[in-house]
Formats: C-alpha cells, structure tokens, sequence
C-alpha cells in the first residue's frame, strides 16, 4: 500500500506526523514491514493502520496484534520469573 500526504491529510493526521512524512518521503511511500520497523520510533504505525486501512484489513491486524500482545505477555512473564529466581538464589 501507498501512503501519500495527500492520505494523511484526508485522514486527519496531525501537523508533526504529516511534516515528518513530507520531509521523509515527499513523493509518498509504499509501506512494507521493514519500513514499519524501520520507522517504528518516528510515526504512529497504530494511528496509520486504525485510519488508513480497509475496515478488512483493520480486522486482520487486530488479530495480528492481538497474537502479538499475547505472545509478548508470554515472554515478559517468563522474563519476570527469571528475575525473581535470579533475586531469590542471591537473597539465599
């Protein structure tokens, strides 16, 4: 998919996210993954999905994300206990 200002102003985005995207990518760009990665600490990917793609598409990402989140919750968990075994064999 190609996103241009022109999309960004129709779906209302503000003033720092379109000045950013014009100064970046003043013909518009085509979104991929790594360009999504490669961005991720510059624009709002979350806003771009909820206001730029088809209400399908928006479903899909919702499970995406949603096997994500849960998958993230896993790990972080996992790294929490690790943490707490780590504390308790010092702690003696």
């Amino acid at each position: 998919m190609k996103i241009t200002l022109d999309d960004l102003d129709k779906a209302g985005a503000c003033q720092s996210q379109r000045r950013e995207f014009a100064r970046l990518f003043p013909e518009g760009v085509e979104v991929t993954p790594d360009l999504c990665e490669k961005y991720s600490d510059v624009f709002d990917w979350e806003w771009a999905a909820e206001n730029l793609l088809s209400p399908s598409a928006w479903a899909e990402y919702g499970k995406v994300r949603a096997s994500a989140w849960a998958e993230y919750d896993k790990v972080r968990a996992r790294a929490f206990g690790a943490l707490f075994d780590q504390e308790r064999s010092i702690r003696g």
